[in-house]
């Protein structure tokens, strides 16, 4: 990769586990979202960024579920655990962060919009 490209993108933080990460980091900092990476979550697990106190975002490539199909289903029982405590769980994909993010982002615009970050969650 260039060296003007990843300053477009953003260079791996030391808090990210992947590229993928790294640019959605670098893209919702310049949409001034306050997240944090790499949070702990009690019954879950470390889920990779949230956002506010209740938008968790999972970054996921095609080849970690093509090669374990027990992540695949691990993954479906975290999202449910997370829903059924108040979260909202959004799974995005390398090509949506790096070739699609213009939907993505007004997705996660809506999201914000309606204050889907700000909702109370629950503990067990």
């Amino acid at each position: 990769m260039s060296k003007k490209k990843a300053r477009k993108i953003g260079v791996p933080g030391s808090r990210s586990d992947s590229g993928s990460e790294s640019a959605l980091a670098f893209r919702l900092r310049k949409l001034k979202l306050e997240f944090e990476q790499q949070v702990w979550i009690r019954d879950v697990g470390r889920v990779d960024i949230l956002v506010g106190q209740s938008l968790v975002i999972e970054l996921d490539s095609w080849q970690h579920h093509q090669a374990d199909r027990k992540a695949y289903h691990r993954d479906r029982e975290r999202d449910a655990v997370l829903i059924a405590r108040g979260y909202t769980v959004v799974r995005l994909a390398y090509a949506h962060v790096f070739f699609d993010w213009q939907k993505y982002e007004a997705l996660l615009r809506g999201y914000i919009k309606r204050r889907l970050h700000k909702r109370p969650v629950r503990a067990w």
